[in-house]
C-alpha cells in the first residue's frame, strides 16, 4: 500500500506532462489556423464588384502592399504564394464602367495566388447614377479613351521631394546609428510616352528606366537602366524592381513609386508640373 502511494504522485505528474504537451501543439495549429486566415483576409479585402475606376485602382493599391510579401513565411512551414496581379489590359471606358476584382485560385495551403480584375460585361445589378445630361455620341466617342489614364496623360515633368541623410556610427557596435544632418531637396523626373503601353523614366537627362505601362491601373514596372549606372558610377547597383504608378488627384496627376519588396519608407511621391 505505501508503495502504491508513492507511485501515484509520479504517474499523475507524467499524465499531466502529456496533457500539457497536447495542449500547446493545440495551441501552435490553432495559432497557424488564425495567423494563415488573416493572411486570407488581407488579399480577400482587395476584392469587390461594381467597381468605379477610382475604386478599382485604390483596391489595386491596396493589393500591392500584400504582394510585397510574396515568398515571405507567414507561420511556420508555410509561406506567401507569389501574389499575381492580372489586369484587363486595354479596354474603352467611361463613367459608366464597372469592375469586378476576383481572387485566383488556392494554393496547396488554401491561400489565394493574387487578384484578378475583370470589366463587369453586366452591370444591371450596379446602382449606377445617371447625369442629367447626357453626351451626345459624337462627345461620347472623343471623351472615351482606350484606358484609365493613357500613356500620354501621364508624360510628362514631374517633381519629387527627397530627404538626403547623413548618419553616424558611434564608436561601440552596439551604439545605435546617428542622424547628423539631413537636407531636403527636389528632383524632375521627365516620363514620355514609347507607345501606348510603354514607358521611359528620365531622371533630369538620364535615362532612370524602361517598362511596360497599363493604362487601366496607371502602373508602370521597371528596372534601373544601364545608362543610368554609366552617367553615376558611383551609384550602388541593384537589381530590384521599381513600381510606378499613377494617379489623377484633383486636376493633378501624380505618381507614387516604390521599391518592390522593400518598405514604404523607400516611396517616392512625384506631382506633374
Amino acid at each position: 500500500m505505501k508503495k502504491t502511494t508513492k507511485l501515484f504522485p509520479i504517474l499523475m505528474f507524467m499524465l499531466l506532462a502529456l496533457f500539457c504537451s497536447s495542449c500547446y501543439g493545440g495551441d501552435d495549429a490553432y495559432n497557424q489556423e488564425i495567423i494563415v486566415d488573416r493572411f486570407i483576409d488581407d488579399i480577400e479585402v482587395c476584392t469587390g464588384t461594381c467597381l468605379t475606376r477610382e475604386e478599382m485602382a485604390q483596391q489595386v493599391y491596396n493589393f500591392e502592399s500584400v504582394q510585397k510579401k510574396s515568398g515571405y513565411t507567414i507561420y511556420g512551414d508555410i509561406t506567401a504564394p507569389d501574389l499575381k496581379l492580372i489586369t484587363p489590359g486595354e479596354h474603352e471606358h467611361n463613367e459608366n464602367t464597372r469592375y469586378e476584382i476576383r481572387t485566383l485560385p488556392k494554393n496547396k495551403d488554401g491561400i489565394p495566388t493574387g487578384i484578378e480584375v475583370l470589366v463587369m460585361s453586366d452591370t444591371s445589378a450596379c446602382k449606377i447614377e445617371q447625369t442629367e445630361s447626357q453626351p451626345t455620341p459624337e462627345t461620347d466617342e472623343t471623351t472615351q479613351t482606350a484606358s484609365g489614364l493613357p500613356a500620354n496623360d501621364v508624360a510628362g515633368s514631374y517633381t519629387a521631394a527627397s530627404v538626403l541623410k547623413v548618419n553616424m556610427k558611434g564608436k561601440d557596435e552596439d551604439e545605435p546609428w546617428t542622424e547628423i544632418y539631413s537636407e531636403e531637396f527636389t528632383v524632375n523626373y521627365n516620363i514620355s510616352a514609347i507607345d501606348e503601353k510603354t514607358l521611359r523614366i528620365d531622371l533630369s537627362t538620364v535615362k532612370f528606366g524602361e517598362g511596360p505601362y497599363d493604362p487601366a491601373t496607371g502602373i508602370c514596372e521597371f528596372k534601373i537602366a544601364p545608362e543610368f549606372y554609366e552617367a553615376m558610377p558611383n551609384a550602388k547597383h541593384d537589381d530590384l524592381t521599381r513600381r510606378i504608378a499613377f494617379s489623377r488627384k484633383g486636376d493633378k496627376i501624380q505618381f507614387e513609386m516604390i521599391v518592390v519588396g522593400e518598405d514604404e519608407d523607400s516611396t517616392t511621391i512625384g506631382i506633374k508640373d
